[in-house]
């Protein structure tokens, strides 16, 4: 990885699948780089200082480089298997909440259709059942403006024609 940070400096960051023990991990890696600060320590033996010489020698921790330069990977890794269970949960827990929602939509839409649509029909239905008996006095009650309410108002001109028609007919004979 450290090299494949060192050829492409615009890598931010590295994720990728892999096996950790046999086991599938995703990996998140992110490059270190050389600061100012540690080229104090870890750069020439000679710029070192010679109170860290003396504690940790001068044959290893020099020579690191640059400023700038990526020295390390820090690299963490999460069990696949638990990323697999949590985006599992996420989406149940998604497929639920949709799922109520429409619920609630569809059922609002029933309430809504029944009182504007099926009411007024089953009114009018009624209306038109009981006239087709001979009922003439079963008037039809719909105040609306729409292809309903249009409706109903056809009915009750039909009804009133008939009942008109129902007179003149009895005076003629």
């Amino acid at each position: 990885l450290i090299e494949r940070y060192r050829a492409d400096s615009s890598l931010k960051e590295l994720v990728l699948q892999g096996e950790i023990g046999g086991k599938p991990y995703l990996v998140s890696a992110s490059p270190s780089h050389n600061a100012k600060a540690c080229l104090a320590c870890h750069g020439k033996p000679d710029d070192a200082l010679a109170t860290i010489k003396a504690t940790y020698g001068v044959s290893s921790g020099y020579n690191y480089g640059a400023e700038g330069e990526v020295v390390g990977v820090a690299v963490v890794g999460v069990p696949a298997g638990h990323i697999d269970q949590i985006a599992l949960q996420r989406s149940l827990a998604v497929i639920a909440l949709l799922t109520l929602v429409f619920t609630i939509f569809f059922i609002a839409a029933n309430i809504m259709m029944k009182r504007s649509v099926i009411n007024p029909l089953t009114k009018i239905t009624a209306v038109a059942q009981a006239v087709s008996q001979g009922d003439l006095n079963t008037k039809v009650e719909v105040e609306r403006t729409d292809e309903i309410g249009q409706l109903a108002h056809a009915l009750e001109l039909m009804r009133r024609s008939v009942v008109t028609m129902m007179r003149q007919s009895k005076k003629q004979s």
